[in-house]
């Protein structure tokens, strides 16, 4: 992969190019190094890169001239390649977790303005650390990853101390990994929306742990915390033909929300889990009672390679190997709709009324391999692609 283009978008001349109030910011970031993964923190304000050169970049988005995006803390992170990036709560203070090929889990913390520090690292894999996600806060500080070496480790800070887990997920490789919300089980009975969302209520309302995996078997598994044997029990909810590039728990919670009943899809009150592989087919699985039921969201011509959903579960965003980059949106129990479609610098959209705001891209024979939001619940809606020459 050479994926020399971070963003919100980059185009074949190393340019980041963001929209912000009907204004394109472009700033030339004059790096030559790979860059494998971008995200947002939880405020969407920063950026954090993982690179080939073993580095993490971070950029302030509105740090530059005339509220440009500008870089301001650059992190020797890892002695290979850093596969992922991922930022803490802002309860936890100003934390990031990255892994890499170097089979390392470091965790990162602000000490001062710009100025990061590594607090912990972990070498608990025998082989290249290819996904991590952090657990809703709710469950503390919680670090998911998962390995070339076929297995997960579940790494929780509790007490000043760190306590690791690690059993086998897919014996091949684990290539994705996503953590379910925080919310007890949803199988539609219940409309999130109605729910009381009192703080007296939180505890008593708050899931069991859960999370997806992908791995190189083609295999798609659930896993749930079981309290009383204090072990993930696993369940295979599909099977594909070729890799699982990426899996994407919608992350719907019940509180702080500040968005409007009609902007949540149905998406919302299952536990629903999106798929994509190299079986070019985009899937939907969503949880009904004790059963999954799978739809196809979409085939393509080329694989998906990374998936986001909206924090309110409403749209799915898709990144085809291709370069295509579309947006699908449930417009009814299980009819999905593309309502926006952006490939090579061209934008298409649905009908009128479910165009979704323009975004301006200049890429040239780009394929997608990343796309993120931030998880803060807002209006607007923000995105990050790594791109790569074909």
């Amino acid at each position: 992969i050479n994926a020399e283009y971070m963003g919100i978008f980059f185009n074949s001349e190393r340019e980041t190019i963001m929209e912000a109030e009907d204004k394109i910011f472009s700033v030339d970031l004059g790096s030559k190094t790979v860059i494998h993964d971008a995200q947002f923190d939880y405020y969407g304000k920063r950026i954090a890169t993982g690179c080939s050169d073993g580095t993490i970049k971070i950029f302030d988005c509105n740090a530059g001239e005339e509220g440009k995006p500008m870089q301001t803390s650059l992190i020797k992170a890892h002695t290979g390649p850093v596969w992922q990036t991922v930022w803490a709560h802002p309860r936890f203070g100003n934390i990031l977790c990255s892994c890499g090929y170097d089979r390392r889990i470091a965790v990162w913390k602000m000490v001062k303005p710009n100025e990061w520090d590594r607090v912990k690292e972990f070498e608990c894999h025998k082989s290249s650390i290819n996904c991590l996600a952090l657990a809703p806060w709710e469950y503390g500080l919680v670090i998911l990853a998962g390995s070339s070496d076929g297995n997960v480790s579940i790494i929780n800070h509790a007490n000043d101390r760190w306590e690791i887990t690690q059993f086998l997920a897919h014996k091949p490789g684990v290539t994705c990994v996503s953590w379910g919300p925080s919310t007890p089980f949803l199988s539609g009975e219940i409309d999130p929306l109605e729910a009381d969302n009192s703080e007296e209520k939180k505890e008593e309302e708050i899931g069991p742990m859960r999370f997806a995996t992908g791995g190189c078997d083609g295999l798609v598994k659930h896993w749930v915390y079981d309290s009383s044997s204090k072990q993930f029990h696993e369940e295979v909810v599909s099977k594909r033909v070729g890799w699982i590039k990426d899996v994407a728990y919608a992350q719907y919670n019940t509180t702080g929300l500040c968005l409007p009943s009609e902007y949540f899809g149905t998406s919302s009150k299952f536990d629903t889990i999106a798929v994509c592989g190299e079986d070019k087919s985009i899937i939907v699985m969503k949880r009904n009672k004790d059963m999954w039921e799978e739809r196809i969201v979409a085939t393509s011509k080329a694989p998906g390679n990374k998936l986001s959903w909206s924090v309110d579960g409403y749209m799915l965003s898709v990144a085809f190997a291709d370069g295509l980059v579309e947006v699908f949106q449930e417009s009814e129990p299980g009819k999905w709709e593309s309502v926006s479609t952006l490939n090579n610098g061209i934008q298409k959209g649905a009908p009128e009324e479910k165009k979704t705001q323009s975004l301006l891209i200049t890429t040239l024979n780009l394929s997608l391999i990343h796309i993120s939001e931030p998880t803060r619940p807002r209006l607007i809606s923000y995105a990050v692609f790594c791109l790569k020459k074909k």
